[in-house]
């Protein structure tokens, strides 16, 4: 969500009766646009928890609200702001587990903001959340439209990239909507999806492993980072085209999902093919059927 442009009192209280609407514990505000002169913009917002940027009335800024409703489930522990307004990070313990939730605007020409972050959430510890504006998208063949390229997103895609694989993040909406299209922008022709959540992969293993056992064994021998899942995909995708020539199949490695399509009578032979492959990888593959 953005403050901008039009009197941000009176933008503030429209997001703000927003988020009554959707029952919102947590709110992730981006370009909130607050400068020295604007820190108590927030004082309207009674009923949340405040947290923001202080940086320049004419761009950037970030912030995050905690609704009040929550506070018995909620502590505060500190919070910190990027020097350039792009980004807040705060810890605080929710419902006994300790967060470290973090709230981006990626600004166009700040190349280096996901590096330093990068370099910043390496030893924090609880769950780590990442949510924001992140100005590019993770995979320009679900999660974009546009009659044109853009070389801006393609630069800034390959810092998200590297930023994402550092820290072993996992796109949230997009590995629960695997192959489905929806945007948070739109401009006459071009839509895309620029806001987006993340988590570390760790925290979502047991969905993606078979047993505890398997989990452990793979938390200890080779950790599952988004590399090797991409990997063991490929492959699957080599296999899958081996054997059953007549189909399409396709990779999507930010979404960690294999895309089939293919007759319905060959069915049989890729769930013999999947079960031999999820034996022999430890991988635990949960299939979706339907028609594109």
């Amino acid at each position: 969500l953005m403050l901008q442009k039009s009197s941000k009192p009176e933008k503030l209280g429209l997001v703000l009766k927003q988020q009554i609407t959707l029952k919102a514990s947590i709110t992730f505000l981006q370009e909130t646009h607050i400068g020295p002169k604007d820190i108590d913009l927030f004082e309207i917002a009674t009923t949340w928890n405040s947290y923001f940027t202080v940086y320049s009335t004419q761009s950037k800024g970030a912030a995050i609200l905690l609704n009040k409703n929550i506070e018995q489930h909620y502590q505060y522990v500190r919070h910190d702001e990027g020097p350039t307004g792009s980004y807040i990070v705060l810890f605080c313990k929710l419902y006994g587990q300790s967060f470290t939730l973090v709230n981006l605007y990626n600004h166009a020409n700040d190349k280096r903001v996901l590096e330093t972050l990068t370099q910043y959430l390496q030893e924090v510890t609880g769950i780590l959340v990442v949510g924001g504006d992140f100005n590019t998208v993770i995979d320009p063949d679900i999660d974009r439209i546009c009659a044109t390229g853009n070389a801006q997103y393609t630069l800034l895609r390959r810092f998200l990239e590297e930023f994402t694989s550092s820290l072993n993040l996992v796109d949230i909406w997009g590995r629960l909507n695997r192959t489905k299209k929806d945007f948070s922008r739109s401009e006459k022709k071009s839509h895309s999806r620029l806001d987006m959540f993340f988590i570390v992969l760790r925290e979502l293993l047991p969905n993606v492993v078979g047993s505890a056992g398997s989990k452990k064994q793979l938390l200890q021998g080779c950790p599952l980072t988004p590399t090797i899942i991409t990997l063991s995909l490929t492959l699957l995708a080599s296999i899958v085209r081996q054997h059953l020539p007549d189909t399409t199949v396709e990779v999507f490695r930010h979404r960690q999902c294999l895309y089939v399509n293919m007759p319905a009578d060959r069915y049989s032979v890729l769930r013999k093919l999947l079960s031999k492959f999820i034996i022999r990888s430890g991988l635990n593959l949960v299939g979706s059927v339907g028609r594109p």
